[in-house]
């Protein structure tokens, strides 16, 4: 190998090595602006379902609210009151079968609610998942991602959709 195609490769591996070195001590990341995540939606009011299946037992119902208090979201029907907390904290219930641990988070404008069922009358240890978006000003869209008991612990989704009440 002659010296130029020598000192060409050498060269060409210092700039590769320099880059590599730059790139771990500054992320392409730390070049970018910051970006602010975006503020939840305000879910808060009356809603009423309009498409879907009641029976997969949304914390809203037929016809449910939601209120937000603090970093909580606070869901009401005729049915239940169930408050949701949205800092990485959880509560629990039981009902007649199951107790249950609730935790929310917001993923950009979707709100997401984890179901864990642990012990209780019926022995159990599963997640149920619900997924709140926003589709509209006046439009909410839920969706159910429940554990059927009795099949096995198969999901089954089901999607509803709510309109605000004005």
């Amino acid at each position: 190998m002659n010296s130029k195609k020598m000192f060409l490769a050498i060269a060409m591996l210092s700039i590769g090595l320099s880059a590599a070195v730059m790139r771990a001590q500054f992320p392409p990341a730390a070049f970018e602006r910051a970006q602010v995540p975006p503020t939840p939606p305000d879910l808060s009011g009356i809603w009423t379902l309009v498409d879907g299946d009641p029976s997969l037992n949304s914390p809203l119902g037929r016809e449910g609210s939601i209120v937000r208090e603090g970093s909580a979201l606070i869901f009401r029907s005729s049915a239940q009151s169930l408050t949701v907390p949205f800092d990485g904290s959880k509560t629990t219930r039981s009902d007649r079968a199951f107790n249950w641990e609730y935790q929310g988070r917001w993923e950009g404008v979707v709100a997401l609610v984890s179901m864990r069922a642990t012990s209780g009358a019926t022995p159990a240890n599963f997640v149920d998942l619900m997924v709140l978006s926003p589709s509209a000003a006046d439009t909410l869209t839920v969706v159910m991602l429940r554990t059927s008991i009795a099949q096995e612990k198969v999901m089954h989704t089901g999607v509803m959709t709510y309109r605000k009440k004005t």
